[in-house]
């Protein structure tokens, strides 16, 4: 049941409903501090917010489409399922030697969403860039199997993923350098 509550004092609506995307639950600060590409912050907000185009979602939402995983072919394409269960996931997961710090959170109940949050804070600082990395690479191969009809490879969305991490903070590194290395501006010596 959604509870409209009107604000007269900032002019603005505030809605809230239990079953909602409007309000996900979860260390959403950890989310957006993580030194990765803007592009993969955005898209762990669209997937922990349930907003993903999955097959499943697209059901949801009246789109006629199948419902089976684009890559296997074998099981209803959500979440859980695209991003921990299917094979090739499990795959990615293991070349990035990240399934043994996961595998006990993909038995969990609860929202998709929960789960992740969960996994993340569970990880170490070093290893947060790495998998969200892996999950926006992996979401990648999907789309591009879809669209593209290319095929899925486990070691090539992990290269994908590793460089794009290395990538982005070799060039934050490179800009922080840069900055202290500029000096400001200073009054020229009389002669």
């Amino acid at each position: 049941m959604a509870h409209i509550q009107l604000n007269p004092r900032i002019r603005c609506v505030s809605i809230s409903d239990q079953r909602s995307n409007y309000h996900v639950p979860g260390d959403w600060k950890l989310i957006w501090s993580l030194h990765v590409p803007p592009k993969i912050k955005h898209f762990c907000w669209r997937l922990l917010r349930n907003s993903l185009p999955t097959r499943s979602n697209l059901q949801s939402r009246g789109v006629h489409c199948q419902s089976t995983c684009v890559v296997c072919n074998q099981d209803l394409e959500d979440e859980m399922h695209m991003f921990m269960h299917c094979k090739f996931a499990t795959d990615c997961w293991k070349v990035v030697n990240l399934w043994d710090k996961i595998a006990s959170y993909m038995t969990s109940s609860g929202s998709f969403s929960s789960i992740m949050f969960a996994t993340v804070r569970s990880l170490e600082v070093e290893i947060h860039a790495r998998f969200v990395a892996m999950l926006w690479s992996i979401w990648r191969a999907r789309n591009a199997c879809l669209w593209e009809q290319k095929p899925v490879n486990a070691h090539t969305s992990c290269v994908l993923a590793l460089d794009t991490v290395r990538d982005f903070m070799w060039c934050n590194r490179s800009n922080d350098t840069m900055q202290s290395a500029t000096p400001g501006w200073s009054k020229p010596q009389a002669d």
